[in-house]
């Protein structure tokens, strides 16, 4: 209830002869010299935001793009690898590294 309502609570008492001029002095005195309450904002009741932390986020964002291109290469590597075997051993013929061998000669 505000100050205004409990002073003309208080009022309609003393005309009604409820209260008398002292009591009603005394009670207006009181509910004057009461601090109405304040509001709680309503922020205080929220948990603040942890800051956020861009540096961790960063780096999170890089590992995930080194972890694609890798994965990529890896993947296009395993998967061509046959491919350019087959090519390549058409291209040139067979030619064996040691000069010493049965095939060489």
């Amino acid at each position: 209830m505000s100050m205004a309502e409990e002073l003309s609570k208080l009022q309609s008492l003393h005309w009604n002869g409820v209260l008398t001029d002292a009591e009603f002095s005394q009670a207006k005195a009181r509910l004057i010299e009461k601090p109405e309450p304040t509001p709680v904002p309503v922020n205080v009741l929220r948990k603040p935001r942890p800051k956020p932390n861009h540096q961790a986020e960063l780096e999170h964002a890089v590992l995930t793009i080194v972890g694609y291109v890798i994965g990529a290469l890896l993947f296009f590597g395993v998967a061509f690898s046959g491919c350019l075997k087959s090519v390549s051993s058409q291209a040139t013929p067979h030619v064996p590294l040691n000069p010493y061998s049965k095939e060489f000669k």
